[in-house]
This record gives structure tokens, sequence and C-alpha cells, in this order.
């Protein structure tokens, strides 16, 4: 498979993580609660350098020898959903149960700025990947010189899953000596699959945490379609090359001035700097047509847009603004944590956010495709103005939603004294 169904198959295998994320984040950020956090933090790291070698072991079969439907270049649709299935459970221990651990060791105070820190360094963590990874892969597999980019080594690419692997083992030992065990909050009960997912549910559904999570539903899903289908749009255009250089320069300038968000989360209120993330989001989105449909962009060489520096500024300065979004959220969340219980269950409230959010990247997913497939039925081929067009329709109308949602956020004061939101002495 090659070009669009070869990618198209690699979302369907990305849509596994998230459903992995969405089934196991109630049980895991309850665990936050109910029993030692750093264990499952342990639990989770470890396990993803595991499941690396899972992966591993799929690259190793590269002629598909196992599997049932092969994918671009021999990997396996059904072995790597399968692995990425358990690599989600996996994510999600960690992710979940450390959303819960720095939440419950905070205060309104500098709840928010510590929910930055954490996604600065998940940010970094990415980009580092990314890049990493483009690195061992030369150095490993190597490709050929010739327009088709065959591997030279493709069972060489097992070599680059273990040393991903290794640096997650090296991250579990850091978790094992650095990080404090946790007393439980709530007394332990029996595992059911039924009631963690209808206890989710409520949560998701709780009239007073529902606006909360509202933007980031908005928010969430742009960036869904932002990192699936643009991706995927712009790669095709100019290269692999290209769009991972992109995706890198988004993830980074969205993800590393967090903690700042945070900071300002924590001194002029939530609701605030989630209007500045939105603010951020309107004009980030403004500035991507204007700076195309306004013919500053040559659809033949996107490098063009690099002649016009004042485009390029006000595209930075409108990302940087929408990074506010993320650590609001985080911090309100944090806050809620009291609201629907007799004491304070952080892990169990944080867990809303990553259910979320992998059900936005859902929705961003399918919105982005339906929206291309649109297009391909009207234009019958695949042209890069037209499918510009169809991403920014379904982002324009989650905009719209997410800026009204934003609008009805309760003031500042009044969620503090609502929510019982405990606060330094």
């Amino acid at each position: 498979m090659e070009g669009w169904v070869a990618n198209i198959a690699i979302m369907i295998v990305e849509i596994t993580y998230a459903l992995a994320v969405i089934a196991s984040s109630g049980f895991f950020g309850s665990k936050a609660d109910i029993d030692d956090a750093k264990k499952w933090i342990l639990f989770g790291t470890a396990s993803g350098g595991l499941v690396l070698f899972g992966y591993g072991v799929c690259a190793f079969n590269w002629q598909g020898l196992i599997g049932i439907v092969p994918l671009a270049n021999g990997l396996i649709i059904f072995g790597m959903s399968v692995y990425h299935f358990i690599h989600g459970v996996a994510g999600s221990a960690k992710v979940n149960v450390s959303y819960g651990y720095i939440s419950r060791f905070s205060v309104y105070e500098n709840r928010a700025t510590r929910m930055g820190m954490y996604n600065v360094a998940v940010t970094a963590g990415r980009s580092t990947g990314v890049v990493l990874a483009g690195f061992l892969y030369k150095f490993f597999v190597g490709q050929s010189d010739d327009a088709s980019w065959q591997p030279l080594r493709p069972s060489w690419l097992v070599y680059e899953y273990l040393v991903f692997a290794l640096f997650l083992i090296i991250s579990a030992l850091i978790v094992y000596f650095t990080v404090e065990k946790t007393k439980p909050i709530i007394s332990k009960r029996n595992f059911s699959l039924k009631k963690q997912l209808l206890a989710s549910w409520n949560l998701l559904t709780n009239k007073e945490r529902r606006g909360i999570i509202l933007p980031l539903v908005g928010t969430a899903s742009i960036i869904g379609i932002l990192n699936n289908w643009a991706f995927l749009v712009i790669s095709l255009e100019t290269g692999a090359d290209v769009g991972s250089t992109v995706t890198v320069l988004l993830t980074l300038l969205m993800g590393a001035p967090m903690a700042l968000w945070g900071y300002v989360a924590d001194k002029i209120g939530r609701k605030k700097t989630l209007s500045i993330g939105v603010f951020g989001m309107i004009g980030m989105t403004f500035m991507l047509g204007f700076s195309y449909f306004g013919n500053y962009v040559d659809p033949e060489d996107l490098s063009s847009i690099l002649d016009h520096s004042w485009i390029i500024t006000l595209l930075v300065i409108f990302v940087i603004l929408a990074s506010a979004y993320f650590p609001a959220i985080s911090g309100r969340l944090g806050d809620s944590s009291s609201i629907g219980f007799k004491e304070e269950r952080h892990g169990t409230t944080m867990s809303v956010q990553q259910t979320i959010m992998s059900l936005s990247e859902i929705i961003g997913i399918v919105l982005g495709g339906v929206a291309l497939i649109i297009v391909y039925s009207f234009v019958g081929d695949i042209y890069f103005y037209y499918n510009m067009i169809g991403l920014m329709i379904p982002i324009v109308f989650l905009l719209v939603l997410t800026t009204i949602a934003t609008l009805l956020w309760p003031a500042e004061e009044e969620f503090i004294s609502k929510a019982n939101v405990r606060r330094k002495e």
C-alpha cells in the first residue's frame, strides 16, 4: 500500500491507542486515589518499554510473516494494532496516575503551573523522539537513493525500537528512585469494567464538570485534525520530511510555553487564560487560511511562506498564545476534584482529561477524514488547495463551539467557592 491508503491504515492503527486510553483511563485514574500512585507510574513506564520490544517483533517480521493484513513496507495492521492498544494501556497508566499525583499535591495557587511543567516535559519527549527516530532509522535501516526510498535493512528496525525500550527502562529506574509513595485516599474496591466505564461517563456528564471539558473537546479535536490529516496533506504535497518538521515545530511551539501559561493561570485565573488560548487558536487558524488563500504561499512550494517574515511572526505568536488552553483546563479540572465526592479524588477526576483527549483525537480523525472524502468525491482527485479548504471547514466549526463553551465557563471566584477548591494556607 502506498500514499493515502497506507497513511489511512496507519491512522486506523493509531485509533487503537486512543481506544485503549478511553477504556482504561478511569481505572488507572482511580488507582491514584485508592493505591500507591508510584507503583502505577512505575508500571506504566516499565510496561511501555516492554511493549516497544513487541513493536520490534513486528518490525523484525518485515515481510508480513505474522499478522493478517500487510501494511505499507511490510508492517502488519493487525499486529501493530494489538501492540498499539497495549501501548495505549501502558501510556494510560503512566499519564493518568501522573496527573492525579501532581494535582493531589498541589493547591489552587500552583496547580496549573505544575500541570504546565509536566506538559513541557511531555512535549520535549515527543519532539526529541521524532527527531531521534529519524536519525536512528537512517543509521540502522537506511534507505535507497532513488525516489522509492526503499529500506536497505528493513529487519534492522527492531534495533531502533530496542533503543527506545531501553530509554523507558531507564526512565522506570528514575521513577523508582525519585518518586515518593502515596497513601490511599479512599478504600479499595473490586474492579468491574462496566462499573468503571459507567463511573467515567458520570464524571464526563456531571453538570458542574461538563462545562469544564467542552472547550477541551473542541481544542483537542482541532489538534487531532492538524496532527493527522494536515500532516498527511502537507506530506503528500512536499514530502514526509517537511511534514515531520512542521509537526515537530508546531508541537514545540505549543508545548514549550505551557509552564508559563500554567503560571499565568495560577495568577490571573483559569477562565482568562483559557480565553487567551482560544484567541490564539482563532488567530492561528485565520493566519493559516489567510497566508494560503491570500496567495502568500505557492502551492507548489510551501517554503515560499518563509519569504513573508511578518506572517511567520504572527503565526508563531498565535501558536504560542493557543498553548494557553491546556494548562487552564488541566488546572480547573484539578480544582474540581471534590465535585460529586465526599473527598478530593484527583486521580479519578484527572482521568477525564485523557478520556476526552482520546475521544477528541478520534473526533478529529473522523471529521477531517469525512471532509477530505467529500472533497475527493466532488473534485475526483487529490488537490492540495481543495484539501485545505476541506480541513478548514471542521476546524472553523470546532472553533465556534469552543469559543461559545469558553464564554459559558463560570467566573473564577464563583467556581472556587462552589467547588470548595483547596487553597494555600
